[in-house]
């Protein structure tokens, strides 16, 4: 399974959409022998607007996950966007950072993240941003735990700038219990 199919079906379990069923059912019908606890992620924690999730299994999966408090233009406030960081152990996967956007993503932008006084260059992948240089993910992460607001500015596909911003309350605790599910 692809990191853009994982991150397709935990979204939309964590969030209570209809796909996640479906993708649920087409995972259950492939690995009929994996235990029932890794059939879909589990909430484990609530810090301020992050949720912690664990999924359990051969491939555990930890994140936590957050919705932007503020979009713009005001037409994307009918699109979800969330932040995810997230591990996989197995894979030797810590803290990753994808950013969901919801709407497709102009290829050869120059997608931005801000976090206090730190800026980091993303890079566009269909709906998706990562960060562009993996090494900086750590001092990403450091950013997250000082800053008090994170502000992603994308562009649409259609050329259209984006801003999104999210409050990073709780994102120290929602980063300690996702150290402490998935060492």
């Amino acid at each position: 399974m692809t990191i853009r199919l994982i991150c397709a079906a935990l979204l939309a379990a964590s969030f209570g959409l209809s796909s996640a069923t479906a993708v649920h059912a087409q995972a259950k019908k492939k690995k009929t022998a994996e235990p029932a606890a890794a059939a879909g992620p589990k909430k484990v924690a609530t810090h301020g607007k992050w949720e912690v999730y664990v999924q359990g299994g051969k491939s555990k999966l930890c994140y936590a996950t957050t919705k932007p408090r503020k979009r713009s233009p005001d037409n994307l406030k009918d699109v979800d966007g969330y932040v995810f960081i997230s591990m996989r152990p197995a894979q030797n996967v810590r803290n990753e950072i994808a950013i969901k956007m919801g709407f497709d993503l102009k290829p050869d932008a120059k997608p931005t993240v801000t976090i206090g006084s730190s800026k980091f260059a993303m890079v566009a992948n269909g709906t998706d941003l990562f960060v562009e240089v993996a090494a900086e993910e750590r001092a990403f992460v450091a950013a997250l735990r000082k800053g008090s607001e994170l502000v992603v500015r994308a562009t649409s596909k259609r050329g259209n700038d984006t801003t999104d911003n999210y409050a990073l309350s709780g994102i120290g605790q929602s980063l300690d219990d996702l150290q402490k599910e998935c060492s």
